[in-house]
């Protein structure tokens, strides 16, 4: 090991922290760059729309940057490198004119049409206008990744140095582990309570002051610097002239009023309007028959009771019991108020829509004591053990965001042939599910109705509505009991004629090519299994930041030399990726795509490897043979773990069980990383490569789009063969590195 007196790296001529506060420092450095690596995900996102479909790509980008800052050591990368990419990523997204150019990316790249985004393209007159405007939206694309890209630098600089200076590399290693893992904590507490951004990057700041030293922290200049940027953002996250904005552990929502007045009577109807993610996403209305009467030009008077909300009670009238996923501000749960259901359960996955409708729908229709709320997602409540229903009303289930550590959409796994399966369970003897979805691209509607024939053996009633004042409309699937459907519509001969009118004036076509779904291929939204061309896109912008912004900041890889050991840490970092994603997909099936699965997977995570480090600390010659043959064991355990199989549990059993048997190999693979970190003497290098494993990792998932998700843990397996066959021979022989060992090549 290093002499620790000394007061300079002779490799790079930087500060050597003293071993008094050295693990403060590589405690407070890995709390803030897992803080803003989440931070930036979810902020760029939510302000760039096409990012929330490729969150991998920010992601990705936070992990080259760390990765390249270890490789990091012939020049010097201050602190004062992540304020200034933070301002320059603040002035981009926040601050006018150009805010204005960065957030129509989304629209341009809609060209791509690869990915359903939920807004059409820009229209341009030429073929050099488009190519134009697609060249422009690259740039900007770029810029964003490239600015994330060097605000990590420095922190993975930092955070490497401090592991490498180090005496006890099991210790240190540890507070790294302690201090990601409470960074991921505080980001997910910050999400739940609904803290917006300018407060999630006044912390990063204080973090980065905290870690300068003391002179440069009393310069006003560099003060002024690094609280800039939180000061930007938090006025554009918090201020808007569109309405007010709320921040839900889900997404960026706006609310907003929209005033329209009757010609004929006078009166003015006043919609409440929420947004997500700067495009509009629901509309709170008042379809009561007395609201209806009072504005005879605005709504009208043939659609009186037969709204796109007010189907599902038209085919099941009065039902006992009736269950409402996606149940939103409430529109669908005051239609079966008014439709005389006696018990309405409501399902809602965003806290801040739920509470929004409550206060603001004007039918009030959460204050009624025949509504039971549930704050939960649709699959995760699916597989409680519940009382059968009369009629199950899908909602609206259109997502425009992905989970933080998955390229799986909010609401894939609602619509897969299992989620729906699962809800039929749930019907009664003659029940009846409608199922609402903006199905505005025809292999969206032959896919739900494919999913439905194979779910009720039979193809369902379809309808499109058109966006009126009734509603946003969107194409309307009636599955269930045959008979009652016939019947209903017998009974209802209004009804029967409203349905026939919409069929003939918005025909749908289904053309019965389009495959369901499934929880291995999740992917409502893509056409067909395959890789979407924006991933080559993004894979050289990539490697356009590798090589152009490498050579400017003097820190580019050069993979050609790396070493038998840099090889080993890279297809561990590869192979933990990738098993992560694999075990939140897994897991997913019973706590729904919420908050509280990345919550359980992380902390099961964390804990086994913390676990692990504790066992090489205690037995620090460990059989590596048999910790190996462990590992390929939990990975293949993992491959055949049903965690639906305690879906009837109590939600803190299910949590323990579920993380428990899903992390089990991050066990093992946590005691062969730390055996071989400590058995390496270039711990920076050894990091650096762990980290570029990941990145390779978070791109490798883009993979499941074209095989499904279960082909990762064959991809896991190879990477931990990979990485059995290039371990150090020292930590093979079973012997951690002692001071005066020379490293291995």
């Amino acid at each position: 090991m290093k002499d620790m007196a000394a007061q300079t790296d002779i490799r790079t001529n930087l500060p050597c922290p003293k071993n008094g506060n050295s693990l403060i420092r590589l405690f407070l450095v890995s709390l803030a760059a897992l803080f803003l690596e989440l931070a930036l995900i979810r902020w760029i996102a939510s302000e760039v729309r096409i990012f929330a479909y490729l969150q991998s790509a920010v992601l990705v980008v936070c992990m080259l940057g760390l990765g390249m800052g270890c490789f990091a050591q012939k020049r010097r990368l201050p602190l004062t490198h992540t304020a200034l990419a933070l301002l320059g990523l603040a002035i981009m997204i926040e601050v006018p004119p150009i805010s204005g150019l960065v957030k129509k990316i989304s629209m341009i790249l809609a060209y791509f049409g690869d990915f359903h985004i939920w807004m059409s393209e820009i229209a341009a007159p030429t073929l050099f206008q488009s190519l134009a405007l697609m060249v422009l939206a690259v740039i900007l694309a770029t810029i964003i990744l490239a600015l994330t890209w060097l605000s990590f630098l420095p922190l993975g600089q930092m955070m490497s140095r401090l592991i490498d200076a180090h005496p006890n590399t099991v210790t240190a290693y540890s507070v790294n582990i302690v201090g990601s893992g409470l960074g991921i904590a505080l980001f997910t507490l910050t999400s739940v309570m609904g803290i917006p951004p300018g407060v999630w990057f006044l912390a990063v700041s204080l973090l980065l002051l905290a870690l300068m030293p003391l002179p440069d922290r009393r310069r006003p200049a560099l003060l002024m610097l690094v609280l800039l940027a939180p000061a930007i953002i938090g006025m554009g996250s918090t201020i808007s002239r569109k309405g007010e904005i709320f921040w839900s552990p889900y997404q960026k929502l706006v609310l907003s009023q929209e005033r329209h007045v009757d010609p004929i009577s006078g009166l003015t109807i006043e919609l409440q309007r929420i947004s997500t993610n700067n495009i509009l996403y629901q509309t709170m209305l008042d379809l009561r028959p007395e609201t209806l009467a009072s504005a005879p030009s605005l709504f009208n008077p043939a659609w009186a009771g037969l709204s796109q909300y007010d189907l599902p009670l038209a085919f099941k009238p009065a039902p006992d019991r009736a269950l409402i996923v996606g149940a939103g501000s409430g529109n669908d749960v005051a239609a079966a108020l008014r439709g005389g259901a006696k018990h309405v359960v409501a399902v809602e996955i965003d806290p801040v829509i739920f509470d929004l409708g409550r206060r603001l729908h004007p039918e009030r229709p959460y204050d009624s004591a025949a509504v039971e709320v549930v704050v939960d997602d649709a699959r995760s409540y699916f597989a409680r053990k519940v009382e059968p229903f009369d009629l199950i009303v899908f909602g609206l289930l259109d997502s425009h965001t992905t989970g933080q550590m998955t390229n799986a959409r909010l609401d894939n796994y609602v619509y897969t042939r299992e989620s729906i399966a699962s809800a039929r369970s749930l019907l009664a003897p003659g029940g009846i599910m409608v199922l609402a979805f903006e199905a505005n691209k025809p292999h969206l509607a032959d896919r739900i109705h494919a999913t439905l024939k194979q779910s009720f053996g039979a193809a369902p009633l379809v309808v499109k509505v058109p966006t009126t004042f009734h509603g946003l409309g969107g194409v309307i699937f009636v599955s269930g009991d045959a008979k009652a459907i016939d019947q209903a519509l017998a009974d209802n001969p209004r009804l029967a004629v409203h349905i026939k009118e919409l069929q003939e004036s918005h025909p749908v076509e289904i053309a019965g090519t389009t495959a369901p779904t499934t929880d291995d291929w999740p992917y409502l939204y893509l056409e067909k299994p395959g890789i979407p061309p924006l991933f080559a896109l993004l894979i050289a912008i990539l490697l356009g930041i590798y090589w152009g912004g490498g050579r400017a900041m003097g820190v580019v890889l050069p993979l050609g030399t790396w070493t038998r050991s840099e090889g080993h840490f890279f297809f561990l970092g590869a192979a933990f990726m990738l098993l992560e994603v694999t075990m939140i997909a897994k897991t997913t099936v019973v706590f729904g795509n919420t908050w509280v699965v990345n919550a359980i997977i992380i902390f099961g995570i964390l804990s086994m490897i913390l676990v692990a480090n504790a066992l090489v600390a205690r037995w620090p010659n460990l059989p590596l043979r048999l910790v190996f043959v462990g590992l390929l064991i939990a990975c293949a355990g993992v491959a055949l773990f049903d965690p639906s199989a305690f879906a009837g549990l109590s939600t803190p059993s299910k949590a323990v069980l579920v993380a428990a048997g899903s992390t089990l190999p991050m066990l093992f693979s946590g005691i062969v990383f730390i055996r071989s970190f400590a058995a390496v003497q270039d711990k920076t290098h050894a990091l650096g490569a762990n980290l570029f494993g990941s990145l390779v990792g978070g791109l490798l998932q883009t993979l499941t789009y074209a095989t499904g998700v279960g082909f990762l843990l064959v991809l896991v397996g190879g990477l931990y063969l990979a990485a059995v066959l290039t371990a150090p021979k020292t930590a093979r022989k079973g012997m951690l590195q002692l001071p005066g060992d020379h490293p291995e090549r």
